[in-house]
């Protein structure tokens, strides 16, 4: 037994189920679960796992195969993702509750133990051969049967992050029926399983089962596991030593004696060394150094680089080991050569140090959003190429996992699409009280680490790794963290956790939490100096809620019409207090556009207020990112990038995949060469360049419009913007006679008199102001800006002319009108139904009177129906 101790918007092609191509998989146990409450069987282990056991009465799924989702594929109960549905499920939490943290309710049934039983046949061909059954993913603790025998009991099968692997050659049917039992107990508050804290619910079941994929595995004598190419880059990049590991494993009782060796292309570098391993020989590693194999010096190397900024360049590499003639065992993996560099900035006036990086020797302004996997941590891999995908399209280049660690296949896509992965343990349950750690605990934290260690560190896409999410460990519980990251030879950056906070063992980490995790006004993120403002390194925070667009409300909520005002089957798709409702973001969208009169009236202006405050955030950052004084921005993780479930908050699409003006207002401020307004913080146009080349001969321009469409200032300017840059293009004076209510219309173009960058803001003379005592999750509005007059806008369509193609539509949008025509949104729909996802080259635009624009939507090749068509409707805008 081993247990494992542990680009705009590219297609992707999804990865099958399993391992993905860290290690061959013989059988895929991914589907054919058979599920049972033991309360509902006098059957033993020995009986269930017989082959030819009856399942009689027992729930069909595939992994991830959970007592709950496999009631709901069973339509037993409905789906617990929409409207209420959720509270039909015995033993559900109260909305909001942290359920990880209290005690299995009375009468649940899913606190006594549930079976898993799979049935399947290990093919002929595979005589002679050692087999092995590995599990990527038990929650929470098993006994396991295979053929009749236990293999392991539940003292020894523990932890929902740990993966691992059995010899089960003894009992194995070679051309037969085969079955695998497991009798599962799901984690008690006490133990370290998953956790979705405030964000949304964890489900009745807390998810216990077999989550992540499993499958049958099979070698010679000697088998090869956790293969790793470390890279050593030269300080100019025209040189990289690769360092090769594996670890063998001889379970037999004779000794082995055979030849490990490997390639790496491009390149065709082989190498090799003669082993040999004792009868007994348990995961022994054996190194190829540079130094002794000098075809691992390479020149030239083919980098791996971040979206945008570069190619994902990757390389394969296969490890085998021979006996004689015959193959043993062979592992095929890519990995990616990069050079990464971290440290701390200089001290700020306040006295802090914050983080940079550098990739290739290049500065990086990191840009993500917090994972969020599926409430009932169902897989599947169109939907997160989908989401991998919509993530590229708003510009972002990050991902934080926060407890929420993803598999092979997903670590895969990462590298191909060049989104870097920041990981590391959860916060708010058990994982955090060290001090009432169990030795249980310890082990299985140290089981937890060991296996993400190995899971992660061929892929470049990994670059960052946290101890602890808001709290610093215990001195000796995270020294037995940093012993087993360099024993796995970690190779990135280690912190201690996400606050800003000192460790005695691994230092200042130099990033902060803090929030906001409320909204807060644009001008808030170029003020704000203490909490959640563009300086330093911000690992989590957010303006909170974001309310869906109508069509997604009235699928979600299951309700039509949409129930008015506001009620519990709203705030029921919110997260844990104190983010249980929408009174902060109600009371600003009441304040700064006008009362909502009904629940489309308030779903408009929430649209209008999310693309203000969730472009202002990604902004300041870029703007502040060239400062000098130690405050210079260096990374934002908005929280987060969409939910588990349908949700209200802390997402910048929605479950559907929708995109809403959230999303095009991240998106907007994700142009790798953009134009931008602070808001009058110093008000400055500023010329942002996330590119590692400057633009000369740039046109920035600025109108200043009244309400009324009269033009109040001009000014446009020529300016070089240098690489990875944030530049003032010029300073708008003050202007008097302005409406309350005004615009500016931003344009930069290029030396061709393209237009490359565009944007638009609406403000007030009366600005947003802050004031008042700031809270751990928010900074309170003394006074909101007056938009009111927005709601004046006289009603208007915008003329429309289409061209559908295959896998692409294209629109030109013209406001043939006198008056403003304001955040227009434009939708490909079939037979009534909007199709999802889709990569539109800009929505929710706002067009002057005589203006016009194209615009281009792309979708995934194959998902654009025949028939479709373009539906235009906005804040003052017809549907037609």
């Amino acid at each position: 037994m081993l247990a494992i101790l542990a680009i705009g918007a590219g297609f992707f092609t999804p990865s099958g189920f399993a391992q993905g191509s860290l290690e061959k998989v013989a059988v895929s146990l991914h589907d054919n679960w058979y599920v049972q409450s033991a309360a509902n069987t006098s059957a033993t282990g020995a009986q269930i796992s017989t082959p030819g056991f009856a399942p009689t009465g027992w729930l069909r799924t595939s992994i991830p195969a959970t007592p709950v989702g496999a009631q709901v594929e069973n339509v037993i109960y409905p789906s617990p993702y929409i409207g209420t549905n959720a509270q039909q499920i015995p033993g559900w939490p109260p909305a909001g509750q942290n359920f990880a943290n209290v005690a299995w309710p009375t009468g649940s049934p899913y606190s006594t133990p549930w079976w898993f039983l799979n049935q399947f046949t290990i093919p002929a061909s595979l005589a002679g051969q050692r087999i092995y059954a590995h599990f990527d993913g038990i929650n929470y603790r098993a006994n396991l049967w295979v053929n009749g025998t236990q293999i392991a009991n539940s003292t020894q099968m523990v932890g929902a992050y740990t993966a691992f692997e059995y010899d089960i050659t003894s009992v194995a049917v070679i051309g037969g029926s085969n079955a695998v039992a497991l009798d599962i107990m799901g984690p008690a508050s006490s133990d370290l399983g998953i956790v979705f804290v405030d964000w949304y619910p964890l489900p009745a079941d807390r998810n216990e089962g077999v989550w992540r994929d499993a499958w049958i595995t099979n070698s010679g004598p000697v088998k090869v596991r956790f293969p790793q190419v470390q890279t050593s880059v030269s300080a100019d990049l025209s040189t990289a030593a690769l360092t090769v590991t594996a670890e063998l494993s001889n379970p037999t009782a004779s000794s082995v004696a055979g030849t490990l060796s490997g390639t790496i292309t491009p390149g065709n570098i082989t190498f090799s060394q003669a082993v040999t391993l004792p009868a007994g020989t348990a995961s022994q590693v054996f190194t190829f150094t540079p130094s002794a194999y000098p075809q691992l010096n390479i020149s030239n190397p083919a980098l791996w680089w971040p979206a945008r900024l570069g190619p994902q360049n990757l390389y394969q590499c296969s490890v085998q080991f021979t006996a004689g003639a015959a193959t043993s065992d062979t592992n095929n993996f890519s990995f990616g050569i990069r050079k990464l560099d971290t440290g701390l900035g200089p001290v700020t006036p306040a006295g802090q140090r914050w983080r940079w990086f550098k990739i290739n020797n290049q500065p990086i302004l990191l840009k993500g959003a917090g994972w969020a996997p599926d409430m009932l941590v169902k897989r599947d891999p169109t939907r997160i190429n989908n989401m991998i995908q919509l993530t590229l399209d708003m510009g972002m280049n990050m991902l934080r996992f926060e407890g929420k660690m993803e598999d092979q296949n997903f670590y895969d896509l990462a590298d191909k699409s060049g989104i870097l992965l920041m990981a590391g343990w959860v916060c708010c349950s058990q994982w955090e009280q060290w001090n009432s750690w169990s030795a249980e605990n310890q082990a299985v934290a140290n089981s937890s680490l060991h296996t993400q260690m190995k899971a992660l560190r061929n892929h470049p896409s990994a670059f960052l790794w946290l101890n602890s999410s808001d709290l610093v460990p215990p001195a000796a519980v995270e020294q037995t963290e940093v012993n087993i990251e360099n024993a796995d030879l970690w190779p990135n950056p280690v912190v201690t956790d996400a606050n800003y906070n000192t460790s005695t063992v691994t230092g200042l980490n130099g990033m902060r939490e803090g929030g906001p995790y409320e909204w807060e006004p644009p001008i808030y993120f170029y003020s704000d100096t203490n909490q959640g403002g563009a300086y330093g390194f911000l690992d989590e925070g957010s303006v909170g809620p974001n309310v869906p667009v109508m069509e997604s409300m009235i699928t979600g909520l299951n309700e039509n019409p949409v129930h008015w005002p506001i009620d519990s089957t709203w705030t029921n798709h919110m997260g844990g207090p104190p983010f249980d409702n929408l009174n902060v973001v109600t009371a600003a969208v009441s304040g700064r556009y006008g009362t909502a009169m009904n629940a489309a009236d308030y779903v408009k202006k929430s649209q209008a207020q999310n693309y203000e405050s969730w472009r202002a955030q990604f902004e300041a950052y870029e703007t502040n990112k060239t400062k000098t004084d130690g405050t210079a921005s260096t990374g934002f993780v908005s929280w987060m990038l969409t939910s588990g479930w349908f949700s209200l908050h802390w997402q910048t699409f929605d479950w559907y995949l929708r995109p809403s003006a959230t999303y095009y207002g991240v998106k907007k401020s994700g142009e790798p060469l953009h134009i931008l307004w602070d808001y009058g913080f110093q008000n400055n146009v500023m010329v942002t360049n996330d590119y590692y080349q400057g633009f000369a001969g740039l046109v920035a321009t600025a109108d200043i419009l009244n309400f009324d469409m009269t033009n109040k200032y001009h000014n446009a300017v020529t300016l070089t913007a240098g690489p990875a840059s944030s530049t003032v293009a010029f300073t708008i004076p003050a202007i008097s006679g302005l409406t309350t209510t005004f615009f500016v219309k931003l344009k930069l173009q290029d030396s061709t008199g393209k237009v490359i960058s565009d944007n638009f803001y609406w403000y007030s003379t009366t600005p947003d102001t802050m004031g008042g005592h700031c809270k751990w999750y928010y900074c309170p509005t003394r006074g909101y800006a007056n938009l009111t007059a927005l709601t004046t806008l006289p009603m208007m369509t915008v003329t429309h002319t289409d061209t559908i193609g295959s896998d692409s539509v294209t629109t030109t949008l013209t406001n043939a009108s006198s008056t403003l025509a304001f955040l227009i949104r434009f939708r490909v729909t079939n037979a009534g139904n909007e199709v999802l996802p889709v990569f539109w080259s800009d929505n929710y635009i706002s067009l002057l009177p005589g203006e016009s624009r194209t615009e281009t939507a792309t979708f995934n090749p194959g998902t654009l129906p025949a028939g479709s068509k373009v539906e235009v409707d906005g804040f003052n805008v017809n549907p037609n």
